[in-house]
């Protein structure tokens, strides 16, 4: 096939378009007539882009820069769904910073602040004193009145006869109660003198100890101190506070006094045992648990701790797979 070349007036001519506009190189010329090159810091900006190639360490700059917030940005979704009591099956980030009450660290220090406050005590100073005073009326009243129905009737019918006064004998001492075996060696006895003189001396050593009867408050959580009230005929007096060492159980008194071997004017060892179940019964405690007033105080003491507000940061885990969601984490 032979191919003929088109004449000149027969080649096609190259497409043109009237409305194209060059934007790009319009651009660059504009540039180029500001001649921002030709000032001072057009200059100086070209020869630090020669010698340090600042072009290139711009580029390097933003690529690190877009490197580091891929890699610091946490891709995690926040969790939601979650009720009261749910599992969760991973570890849930707080979405956000937030302060919430720990009720649970809180009703560790409130407890924490109540057990710091000592049991309290009423102090009678005067008991033992007016427990003396009431034992001697008694054995006299009892000696005088034995003497009388003795002059009635003689011998074991006056015995027998005065047995029946136990009660009236147990209230002139003051409400204390005593074995029928014990009150029938007062009367065999006469309530003589001896067991005045004997009795009397044993509880006043007993009036300047401090008694008490209930050992729980003082062994409870090792209690070391106890607040004392002084009670000066049924007022209060000063408050102090007491080394739990210096305080005496009614059992120690009582073991202590049962273990007296001998009194003036009691050789047989019966009549000493006699006289010490007399004794033991005589034993009462004064020192009193105040329990309205230990409460009152642990209660106000509870009261003025502040709730404990625990500052939860974004990002933080606050609850771990595996455990249950708390109520105020279920809010999110």
């Amino acid at each position: 096939m032979n191919l003929k070349p088109l004449r000149s007036d027969q080649q096609q001519k190259p497409p043109t378009r009237w409305n194209y506009q060059k934007n790009s190189e319009d651009f660059i010329h504009w540039v180029n007539r500001l001649g921002i090159e030709r000032t001072f810091i057009g200059r100086l900006v070209h020869r630090v882009d020669e010698r340090f190639h600042l072009r290139r360490i711009a580029l390097i700059f933003l690529f690190s820069l877009s490197v580091s917030f891929l890699i610091s940005w946490d891709f995690e979704l926040s969790y939601s769904g979650y009720k009261e009591g749910d599992l969760a099956s991973a570890d849930i980030k707080s979405p956000l910073s937030f302060e919430v009450i720990d009720s649970a660290e809180t009703e560790r220090r409130r407890l924490e602040a109540e057990e710091s406050i000592p049991p309290v005590y009423d102090y009678d100073v005067g008991l033992y004193d007016q427990l003396v005073t009431r034992v001697r009326q008694a054995l006299r009243g009892m000696r005088t009145t034995l003497a009388q129905t003795q002059g009635v009737n003689k011998g074991r019918a006056a015995v027998k006869e005065f047995l029946s006064r136990q009660s009236d004998f147990e209230s002139e001492l003051g409400g204390v109660r005593i074995s029928k075996e014990n009150f029938e060696w007062l009367v065999k006895e006469r309530f003589k003198p001896n067991i005045e003189i004997a009795v009397t001396q044993t509880l006043e050593k007993l009036n300047g100890q401090k008694i008490y009867d209930d050992a729980f408050p003082m062994r409870q959580h090792g209690r070391k101190r106890v607040i004392i009230n002084i009670l000066e005929r049924g007022y209060k007096g000063e408050e102090f506070l007491q080394d739990s060492s210096q305080l005496v159980d009614t059992s120690e008194v009582r073991r202590r006094i049962a273990g007296q071997t001998g009194y003036p004017g009691f050789p047989k060892s019966g009549d000493v045992v006699e006289l010490n179940d007399f004794m033991r019964s005589l034993v009462l405690p004064n020192l009193t648990l105040n329990k309205q007033e230990t409460e009152s105080r642990r209660q106000r003491t509870r009261d003025a701790v502040s709730p404990f507000i625990a500052q939860i940061k974004k990002g933080q885990i606050i609850v771990r797979a595996g455990q249950p969601v708390q109520k105020f984490m279920s809010l999110f």
